[in-house]
């Protein structure tokens, strides 16, 4: 029997001021770079503009992985201010004070406090809880059957790894996966990149996927996204610590029926080629995650590529893109 790792109560934290528009960006580019939990508390001003002020608190294990994550979201919001200049900013104004703290949190405390403050979320025909459901009588084991009014019932506690269900970003591809697979599931493999939570690769397992892959390079995500698996029931679920390569590794040589990348912008763009690559003729990637106005770099990167964008959602100031790999026809 191996030990079980206890969850660290020594952290660090990085606590930032900004506006609403910056603090949603701000949270992707902390939860990217290895945040194990992020608060965000929001206060609107009264003078009847609907601006306000957002306070971000991101939690990290280390002292230098707080530091560096400080140092790029300082970097980060620099260059966001300077070609977007969101509501309540100014032209050329300077990032605020991004401070850099230890902190001690009792891990339980920490999940009790999230399970009663998040509440649960429903994306098209999915409802995302923090809590299991109570088990009726006559359930049989295997996929869930659906609950209440229909929806398909995802269990997702709050844990040291993004995707509660809470974020736009992460209802957007919920809402771009169900739209992908309901009543059709994909023939071959499903592949989830940055996997978090593992909500996403549950959420296709719900809807139907037979074989799924599903990566992160942070190897506590890999473990969170497993006990969320088991917690789900979920089968046939290739979890893996790597990023792409090791994705396509897991998928064969015949690559993915359908590929989910709930990431930013700026990474998309970047692994734009062997996602690319990762995608079998007549399959499909789903970007989310992707800042409304970097929407079309995204979907240029991919069309360099040679998948063809189908589709792009956008709410809350975040987008989701669509793209397939058309089948060659041989002359």
């Amino acid at each position: 029997m191996g030990v079980r790792r206890r969850p660290a109560s020594r952290w660090w934290t990085v606590t930032a001021h900004l506006s609403p528009a910056e603090a949603d960006l701000a949270g992707w580019l902390l939860a990217r770079d290895g945040s194990a939990g992020i608060e965000l508390e929001e206060r609107r001003n009264d003078d009847g503009t609907g601006q306000g002020v957002a306070r971000l608190r991101a939690y990290f294990s280390t002292r230098a992985a707080a530091a560096a994550a400080a140092r790029g979201l300082r970097g980060a919001l620099r260059a966001w201010r300077a070609s977007v200049r969101p509501a309540g900013t100014k032209e050329g104004a300077a990032p605020g004070p991004i401070v850099v703290e230890p902190v001690t949190v009792d891990p339980r405390a920490w999940r009790e406090a999230w399970s009663r403050t998040l509440r649960p979320v429903r994306v098209a025909g999915i409802r995302v809880s923090g809590r299991p459901a109570r088990r009726r009588s006559g359930d049989r084991a295997g996929r869930p059957s659906p609950g209440p009014y229909g929806l398909l019932p995802l269990v997702i506690p709050p844990g040291m790894a993004f995707g509660t269900g809470h974020h736009p970003s992460t209802q957007q591809a919920l809402w771009a996966l169900e739209l992908a697979m309901r009543g059709n599931p994909p023939a071959g493999p499903v592949v989830d990149i940055g996997t978090g939570s593992g909500v996403l690769a549950i959420a296709a397992w719900r809807l139907g996927a037979e074989r799924i892959v599903a990566v992160d390079r942070d190897p506590e995500a890999v473990r969170v996204a497993r006990a969320n698996a088991r917690l789900n029931g979920v089968r046939s679920l290739v979890l893996r610590v790597g990023s792409v390569e090791q994705a396509a590794r897991e998928a064969g040589t015949e690559g993915a029926a359908l590929v989910l990348a709930n990431l930013v912008a700026e990474t998309l763009v970047e692994l734009a080629e062997p996602l690319a690559r990762l995608v079998r003729p007549g399959g499909w990637l789903v970007g989310a995650g992707i800042v409304e106005e970097k929407a079309p770099d995204v979907e240029a990167a991919l069309a360099a590529r040679g998948l063809v964008p189908e589709e792009r959602g956008v709410w809350a100031g975040w987008a989701w893109v669509s793209a397939r790999r058309p089948v060659e026809v041989a002359s």
